[in-house]
């Protein structure tokens, strides 16, 4: 998929699609960096938003991560110009830049079902090899079996050669790459009109329900997890 065509309607599609769970599609990004902030206790050094697209969850980052240095790194160079011009604080990379750190955190969001299978275990070794000795791996999908995620994704032109991963498939892909799973979560179960029931989602986290899930990992060899 080149992302390239649809980086200056990204935001507006995705507005269109979401707006009946979520009027402020923020909501969606500052949830997943808030799961990321938890998984990765003290505040981390490097942060790198892999597959960041047009830096829409560059904000939230900042936010919850104010004392690390953000870097960004997405295929579309339309996308990161985008992003660089939202964010002119963020550090942008490309292919040959992108080794050049070993990251505290790692999100990556949304980005692997738009990889083709044969490639995924590929890239989690490159993922796994961009980690700092303690860092996170922190890893946000949707959940294949949420109905109304997989109409969301029928109906969207950018999602056309999505191949979906079920939670139990991305942790096995993070093992094969010498990852080992501390976290994992569903969440988004209730759209804007049921938001007062939100505050139970923590306790519906096991339940395969949710419209996205979050997989936290690190390399074999780390032992410190902090807890939520």
């Amino acid at each position: 998929m080149n992302f390239d065509e649809y980086a200056d309607k990204y935001k507006k599609l995705c507005d269109n699609l979401l707006g009946f769970f979520e009027s402020k599609h923020d909501y969606f990004l500052r949830r997943k960096i808030e799961l990321a902030a938890k998984a990765t206790g003290p505040c981390p050094a490097k942060v790198l938003d892999f597959g960041s697209g047009i830096g829409e969850a560059l904000p939230a980052m900042k936010d919850y991560f104010p004392q690390a240095k953000i870097f960004a790194y997405d295929p579309s160079e339309k996308s990161l110009e985008i992003a660089k011009r939202n964010a002119p604080w963020v550090h942008t990379l490309n292919e040959a830049t992108l080794a050049d750190h070993r990251y505290d955190c790692i999100i990556v969001s949304c980005v692997l079902h738009h990889i083709p299978p044969a490639e995924w275990a590929t890239v989690t070794d490159q993922l796994a090899r961009l980690l700092a000795p303690q860092g996170w791996l922190c890893v946000f999908e949707h959940n294949p079996w949420n109905p109304v995620t997989r109409w969301i994704v029928r109906s969207c032109p950018f999602d056309a050669d999505a191949v979906l991963l079920s939670k139990s498939s991305t942790t096995r892909l993070l093992a094969s790459s010498n990852l080992k799973v501390h976290r994992t979560k569903y969440y988004l179960f209730f759209p804007n009109i049921l938001a007062w029931f939100r505050k139970f989602e923590q306790h519906l986290s096991w339940l395969p329900l949710g419209g996205q899930y979050f997989v936290g990992a690190r390399l074999e060899n780390s032992t410190e997890t902090p807890s939520l």
